[in-house]
């Protein structure tokens, strides 16, 4: 959950949901507290995405904002698998994270330098795959996808 900027915006959409943010670092998640205040309809906890601290299929929703790309590999397919994992059949996983290669062809070369000019070890290998298709790898059917500025929002279904 990082910071808790996103999850702050759901709960204020959404106040009757209740929402659990993850993050493993625990100054994101005092930041988040800090951000979202102490209510009982948002729990904050510690944990790994690829072990996410909840039952199988116990999900209706997960949202992933901006994790992708900062995980090497073969977390960033376990993580997939988790999500799978713990949505309830027909259950929706939301990523929202960088476009990728041929998400607008003419920001390619944008995306080869972004990992020149900042420290992000992993980014050059999330940007030249697909993640629409690493979505059907782990049994996700894609429902929509929409690019806004450099970022990439994408809907999947638990199939």
């Amino acid at each position: 959950c990082g910071t808790g900027r996103l999850l702050a915006s759901l709960h204020e959409a959404w106040p009757g949901m209740k929402l659990t943010g993850i993050d493993l670092s625990v100054p994101y998640l005092e930041e988040a507290r800090r951000l979202i205040g102490r209510t009982a309809r948002v729990k904050l906890d510690e944990a790994a995405a690829e072990a996410l601290p909840f039952d199988d299929a116990s999900r209706d929703l997960v949202v992933s904002s901006f994790l992708l790309h900062e995980l090497p590999k073969e977390i960033r397919a376990q993580v997939l698998a988790e999500t799978v994992r713990v949505l309830k059949p027909d259950g929706l996983l939301v990523i929202v994270d960088s476009l990728q290669k041929g998400d607008r062809p003419d920001w390619d070369g944008l995306l080869d330098l972004f990992p020149h000019y900042f420290h992000e070890p992993y980014y050059a290998d999330y940007v030249t795959g697909n993640l629409e298709a690493r979505g059907v790898d782990v049994g996700l059917a894609p429902v929509s996808s929409e690019h806004a500025f450099l970022s990439k929002i994408a809907a999947f279904q638990k199939t």
